[in-house]
């Protein structure tokens, strides 16, 4: 039988560090508020706008981080994108990248070579190495994964491209830098819930932390990428709210969004979860940001890093948490 001692040192041995004890407190009661809230409509529905494209343009999404293998071309991806390829007025195609984004930072030449032949294929270019003719939806590191193609010579890319760049961290992320550390503590175990498996720390995290903190020759990367992506984007959309548009079925991802922000101690105020607003504009000013879905020409939203990315549909309520909306009206 256990004494006395015995069961104190057990104790001892399961008691958290008192800042992760509050942390686990604050998003208990930070999640049972959110199930008040109203839940987010994943759905196909009417769209107040129409696309004023002089004509509809086949269109690609490329996911970020996440991928565990490189598929075939594929025509829905629900659990990434939700129910977008049904809300899509300018596309005369819908076509979703499915490429591995775990073992390659976006920096990998393969993964811009793989991100290249699958814009080059949905565009139907005639010409090698160019991408014409687009419509192309990137959101996160797929975003920097595209700049970096371009920047790299990887490939190129024609005027009439429409680049919608989503929740981009063109800075990098504090929250790469966080999950590597947390991934290099033990005493920082109980993090290692919030953010799931990925200790240690693959490379395409690494490849994403914050630019302040990494070495020259990265560093200089993230630049020429930022300048890519800057000549040829067409809308932003950033979200700055942790919990964003929560659900019962999102309420886990919103809770570990949360904790994984509060860790993350990223330099902007305003920030989606994972990436904040100066990363997601690549720290430039952009004339037309707003929150109004339906008016802004790029968006401000109230949503995190996966609603974003249309994950969970638009808010029943406020025009700053409707992103799949905004896309409707955007072009």
């Amino acid at each position: 039988m256990a004494t006395v001692p015995d069961l104190r040192r057990h104790l001892h041995a399961f008691r958290l560090h008192p800042f992760v004890a509050s942390s686990l407190l604050c998003v208990l009661l930070a999640g049972l508020a959110q199930l008040c809230l109203p839940q987010a409509s994943p759905d196909a529905y009417s769209s107040p706008c129409r696309c004023t494209l002089p004509e509809k343009m086949p269109c690609l999404f490329m996911h970020g981080l996440g991928e565990a293998q490189t598929l075939p071309l594929q025509d829905s991806y629900p659990s990434y994108w939700g129910q977008i390829h049904h809300n899509a007025p300018c596309c005369s195609s819908v076509r979703f990248a499915r490429i591995e984004t775990i073992n390659r930072g976006w920096d990998h030449p393969s993964l811009q070579d793989d991100f290249c032949a699958a814009a080059m294929n949905v565009s139907g270019s005639t010409c090698s190495g160019r991408i014409d003719k687009l419509i192309l939806v990137a959101h996160s590191m797929g975003n920097l994964i595209a700049s970096g193609a371009l920047a790299s010579g990887r490939c190129n890319m024609a005027k009439n491209v429409h680049w919608i760049s989503i929740a981009a961290p063109m800075e990098g992320t504090k929250s790469s830098n966080c999950i590597e550390k947390v991934c290099q503590n033990e005493w920082m175990a109980p993090l290692s819930v919030a953010i799931g498996s990925m200790c240690p720390a693959p490379p395409a995290i690494l490849s994403m932390r914050h630019m302040s903190t990494v070495a020259e020759p990265m560093k200089q990367k993230f630049k020429d990428a930022q300048h890519a992506w800057a000549r040829h984007v067409t809308r932003l959309s950033c979200g700055v709210d942790t919990f964003g548009v929560v659900g019962v079925s999102s309420l886990f991802n919103s809770l570990r969004n949360w904790w994984v922000a509060m860790w993350s101690f990223h330099d902007h105020p305003e920030v989606d979860g994972l990436v904040d607003f100066s990363s997601c504009t690549g720290g430039r000013d952009w004339d037309g940001f707003g929150s109004h879905a339906e008016t802004s020409l790029h968006y401000k939203a109230r949503v995190n890093h996966m609603d974003a990315a249309f994950q969970n549909g638009d808010g029943w309520w406020g025009s700053d948490r409707k992103p799949m909306q905004w896309f409707q009206c955007t072009l």
